[in-house]
C-alpha cells in the first residue's frame, strides 16, 4: 500500500463519515491519524514491511537519505497531524459553524489520493520537513 492509496482511503472515509454523521467513527479516525503522526507507525509502512517480509526481501534500509532537512520530522507525519487538527477543530469543536471545512478537507485528500499530487505535502517539504519514504509528494507512487 502506498501513501497515495492511503490518502485516497482516508479521504473517502472522511466523506463517508461526514455523510452518515457518525461521530464515533470520526473519533476513531482522528485517533488513528494522531497515533500515526506521533509514533510514525503508519499503516502503509506497516503493510509494505509485512509484504516485503512475506516475499523474503530483507536488509533494506527503513529510511532513505533525502539530503538536508530543517526538521527531523517527515512531511507525511506533519500532514496527518495537520489533518487531524483540522478535523478536531472544525468537526468536533465548531461543527455547526465550520461544517464546510471538514468536507473540503475530505475532498482535498481524496483528490490528492487520486491525482498523486498533494499540495499540503509539497508545502511541508518546502518548509523543510523530510520527504516521505516512498518519494516526493508528486510521484506516481504516492
Amino acid at each position: 500500500m502506498t501513501e497515495r492509496s492511503y490518502r485516497l482511503i482516508v479521504g473517502l472515509s472522511v466523506l463517508a463519515i461526514l455523510y452518515f454523521n457518525s461521530r464515533i467513527a470520526m473519533y476513531a479516525l482522528i485517533t488513528l491519524l494522531v497515533f500515526e503522526a506521533v509514533t510514525n507507525w503508519r499503516v502503509p509502512l506497516l503493510i509494505s514491511r509485512l509484504r516485503k517480509r512475506e516475499a523474503g526481501i530483507v536488509n533494506q534500509a527503513a529510511t532513505k537519505s533525502h539530503g538536508e532537512s530543517k526538521f527531523r520530522f517527515e512531511a507525511e507525519r506533519a500532514l496527518r497531524l495537520m489533518f487531524s487538527t483540522v478535523l478536531v477543530v472544525t468537526y468536533l469543536l465548531f461543527g455547526d459553524q465550520l461544517w464546510l471545512i471538514p468536507w473540503f478537507a475530505g475532498f482535498a485528500l481524496t483528490v490528492a489520493g487520486l491525482s498523486g499530487i498533494c499540495p499540503m505535502l509539497l508545502f511541508f517539504e518546502k518548509l523543510g520537513f523530510k520527504p516521505s519514504g516512498d518519494g516526493p509528494a508528486t510521484s506516481a507512487q504516492g
